[in-house]
């Protein structure tokens, strides 16, 4: 094959070297929102995120309810235990939704199981049950916690 794109091959004996380079269906997109440790700015992330999701052309119901019930989770524990500002960061890359909820605590949260009656501790079960990937990192100012999820394969 590679002696058809080179008609002197015959002529030239040195090894032909064909690289071969896979660009991403979609380059890396990211976008930020800060937010005050207030409980209002709950429904200000999921707004951001939805508004973030139909911008990018990803307004799949099904990604964009994921996204936003998790995220919740995230941003109340935030808003509960961690202090402000609070950042809200939306990730694409590929075929990949990152979503990361900063905020100034050091405490990392660990998953745990509630007891049947407790009104709180399951969002990280949550997120353990529905994302493909989560976790949980310590940043200059406090903490990062963050989950992926994967987007839909685009219609044809």
């Amino acid at each position: 094959m590679l002696t058809e794109l080179l008609p002197d091959a015959d002529d030239n004996p040195d090894d032909v070297t064909l690289l071969l380079v896979r660009i991403p269906e979609t380059p890396a997109t990211a976008r930020t929102l800060v937010l005050d440790a207030a409980p209002s700015s709950v429904a200000e992330g999921r707004r951001f995120l939805r508004a973030t999701l139909a911008a990018w052309g990803k307004d799949d119901e099904q990604l964009r309810e994921t996204a936003c019930l998790l995220a919740s989770e995230l941003l109340s524990n935030a808003v509960r235990h961690g202090g402000g500002p609070i950042r809200l960061r939306l990730r694409q890359a590929g075929r990949e939704l990152g979503v990361e909820v900063c905020d100034a605590s050091p405490v990392l949260p660990q998953a745990r199981f509630a007891a049947p009656d407790a009104e709180s501790g399951r969002g990280l079960l949550l997120v353990d049950s529905l994302a493909r990937s989560w976790g949980t990192l310590p940043t200059a100012e406090g903490k990062a916690v963050w989950f992926s999820l994967p987007l839909p394969s685009p219609r044809r």
